[in-house]
């Protein structure tokens, strides 16, 4: 996966106001697992993929940057770098 994933990962967690660490004990994962996604430094499989896409309330096609719209939040590329900047 490329880095447009791990943004948006971070980003849809800080706009929930949780930690890594709430975050991974969501996914049932350790911290560091969770990090590795966030740093495009390891990759979820497809079960975890649904959970993240379930507890955001988007679809994964979403979640994995490919196309704009993300439920009630709109991911764009602008908005995500400019986040990240």
């Amino acid at each position: 996966m490329d880095n447009k994933f791990g943004n948006n990962l971070k980003y849809l967690r800080k706009s929930k106001s949780l930690t890594q660490q709430e975050m991974a004990d969501i996914l049932s994962i350790p911290r560091q697992g969770y990090a590795k996604y966030e740093n495009s430094l390891g990759e979820p499989d497809i079960s975890t993929l649904t959970k993240l896409a379930d507890y955001f309330n988007i679809n994964v096609d979403s979640i994995l940057g490919r196309h704009s719209n993300c439920g009630n939040l709109n991911l764009d590329s602008t908005k995500l770098s400019s986040f990240y900047e």
